[in-house]
């Protein structure tokens, strides 16, 4: 599975991303490795859940104190004249880049 459209699209509204991936299984490429379990895959889910929290834990209270690296990226990345600008898409534009249209 691909995020870079999502990562794309956080970095263009000026959205500070992070995926975090955690696996449950490796039998779709490990031919020479037993056949997983669900046991053994609920147990891993079980795993990553603890690791999420422990994670969320650790950098929620940092979170918010830190300028955005991307805050700005898209002030001067649209080249259309304002005159022949979509008037609705300038409208969805400004939900989430205000001031910049």
């Amino acid at each position: 599975m691909s995020v870079l459209p999502e990562a794309k699209l956080a970095r263009e509204a000026e959205i500070a991303y992070q995926m975090v991936c955690m696996s449950t299984d490796y039998d779709s490429w490990r031919e020479e490795e037993e056949a997983v379990t669900a046991d053994y895959i609920i147990g891993n889910l079980n795993a990553n859940a603890e690791n999420a929290g422990a994670l969320l834990k650790a950098i929620i209270p940092s979170l918010g104190k830190n300028k955005n690296p991307h805050k700005g990226n898209m002030k001067f990345a649209v080249i259309t004249a304002p005159e022949k600008r979509d008037k609705e898409i300038v409208k969805k534009l400004n939900a989430i880049l205000p001031g910049y249209f």
